[in-house]
């Protein structure tokens, strides 16, 4: 991943839907604290999209492993 670039992939779970949240925490695969950012982004029943950004000033190419969590909402 080249410096300050981002990567998307699409998460596809059953148990989502469009209301909930997500918690993503990276495990093992970075290579210094603070040199990734992950979130999820565009949550629909189904599926959400989970991006990663490097934010070093250099190109990376660990292989990640993340957990998550769904946390299941509701329209207010």
């Amino acid at each position: 991943l080249a410096a300050n670039g981002v990567v998307t992939f699409v998460l596809n779970n059953n148990l989502l839907t469009a209301t909930d949240t997500i918690s993503l925490n990276l495990k093992t695969g970075y290579a210094n604290y603070g040199t990734y950012i992950i979130q999820a982004e565009d949550v629909t029943a189904g599926a959400a999209n989970i991006v990663i950004k490097n934010t070093s000033a250099g190109s990376l190419s660990e292989a990640f492993v993340f957990s998550f969590n769904v946390h299941k909402g509701s329209d207010v």
